[in-house]
């Protein structure tokens, strides 16, 4: 039923779902149907199952609606961040791994509660060939690997092996250190339909708020932002003398964030087989399986690479990337407030947050943190990402030297945030930046706020 006889995908004829008949007619599925070549290579989470063929094409299918897809992305307005829809290609990869978080897992839980997806999320993740990048892509995204992830350690690990199951991505560092974090489109901050929302939130006090209303349930919409961490593993810290390797698994067994096993194939004591773990159990909760008459895992043991790596051929880290950027023009209401200068120390075009100094009249100076999300493309203008400014809660104060800056800009729904919308600026011969605009944008005209930011600059 499934491969039809041949072992390849086949057209879609009918959908046995409502969601997949919603698919069905926004993909425009029996359209241009591409035939696979030879099956190379598949990955399940979930009732998810992906194919590669020969050729990099993936098919797509769920196990509960039994509707091969070919396209990925719906053909619908690009505000909706979901089309056109055409044909995905794997890039050169060391691993890739297809995830779905829904019924099986049944939740994922937060600050403000638990969370259930109907509907599920299905991520496709991508480990880059150099092992600098963990890219993703969604059945519902436009076809395209322009969207990464933040890898471990700021995006420094230089990574060996992935996997990913119920949108925990599991990574393998040439360090023979092992890292897992919960994160997808929705828990990174860019599910439109909470955005539109405003289901998201930094306010952790608003919890209290919504409990004392009588309007949070125990499941419920609200997501609290950032998001989940990079998890640290260490197993050889429990079995000095084993041998490690980069091939890891990672699967859902349950309901919930923690309802996920972390598997490792090594050797311990000459026998091969694999190490394993719940992922939010301490590094001292490692066990050994051995894999017995395994023949397959055996001669998967012999071929992988040993780790730790030689450093000079897999050095374990690779550069920083953070920069540092310095304002370089302020539009006049602003300095009207006092503010004369920006400074973000740390800025990361992956990574977030980066701290940043705001600098006011007197010799002033406030420290804060700025949070970035990668967005939706607009029609009317471009938008790389929604930033938010995070300020203490002693500047709502109306005698502190920021109160006039931050009364003017900050957020209806949290009064000690301030949203943005930020572009990023790389004219041939100019020095790479930022624009900052104060989040208003009908109409396609941005607020008064305009902050113009440049790399190492030394300008005021």
């Amino acid at each position: 039923r499934l491969l039809m006889g041949d072992g390849l995908p086949r057209p879609p004829s009918k959908p046995t779902n409502n969601l997949d008949r919603m698919e069905f007619l926004a993909k425009n599925l029996n359209s241009g149907w591409k035939e696979a070549e030879e099956i190379v290579s598949i990955s399940a989470d979930g009732d998810n199952l992906i194919m590669a063929d020969s050729n990099n094409l993936v098919h797509y299918v769920k196990f509960t609606g039994w509707l091969w897809q070919g396209r990925w992305g719906l053909n619908l307005p690009k505000a909706f961040d979901s089309g056109p829809a055409g044909w995905l290609y794997l890039l050169d990869n060391k691993n890739y791994a297809i995830s779905h978080r829904g019924t099986f897992n049944d939740y994922y839980e937060d600050h403000f509660g638990k969370h259930r997806q109907s509907i599920g999320v299905t991520s496709l993740y991508l480990l880059s060939k150099s092992g600098r990048h963990i890219l993703f892509a969604d059945p519902w995204l436009p076809p395209v690997w322009n969207r990464l992830l933040p890898g471990p350690e700021r995006n420094t690990l230089h990574m060996a092996g992935l996997d990913a199951a119920c949108s925990t991505v599991f990574v393998a560092g040439y360090n023979c250190v092992y890292y897992s974090r919960l994160i997808d489109y929705d828990t990174l901050g860019n599910n439109i339909y909470f955005v539109f929302n405003k289901y998201y939130s930094w306010d952790t006090s608003k919890k209290d708020r919504l409990e004392q209303a009588g309007e949070l349930e125990e499941f419920n919409e609200h997501r609290l932002l950032p998001s989940f961490e990079w998890q640290v593993h260490e197993p050889a810290q429990y079995f000095p003398d084993s041998s490690f390797t980069p091939c890891v698994t990672i699967l859902q067994n349950g309901a919930g964030n923690n309802a996920r096993e972390l598997r490792i194939l090594g050797m311990h004591e000459g026998k091969v087989g694999y190490f394993c773990k719940p992922v939010a159990e301490h590094d001292s909760r490692w066990d050994f399986v051995p894999a017995k008459d395994d023949a397959t895992l055996v001669k998967q043991y012999a071929e992988a690479l040993k780790l730790p790596a030689p450093v000079d051929q897999y050095p374990y880290h690779l550069p920083l990337e953070d920069v540092r950027l310095e304002s370089v023009s302020l539009d006049d209401t602003s300095r009207d407030d006092g503010l004369e200068k920006v400074v973000l120390q740390n800025f990361h075009y992956i990574d977030s947050p980066c701290a940043v100094e705001l600098h006011f009249r007197g010799g002033n100076v406030l420290l804060l943190e700025l949070h970035t999300r990668h967005c939706i493309p607009e029609p009317n203008h471009r938008k790389d990402y929604w930033g938010t400014f995070l300020f203490p809660s002693d500047c709502t104060r109306k005698d502190h030297f920021a109160h006039k800056f931050l009364d003017r800009n900050r957020a209806k729904e949290f009064n000690r945030a301030v949203h943005v919308d930020i572009t990023l600026t790389e004219t041939p011969g100019e020095p790479k930046g930022l624009h900052i605009y104060r989040q208003n944008s009908r109409f396609g005209v941005f607020g008064q706020t305009h902050i113009h930011l440049v790399e190492n600059s030394s300008s005021a």
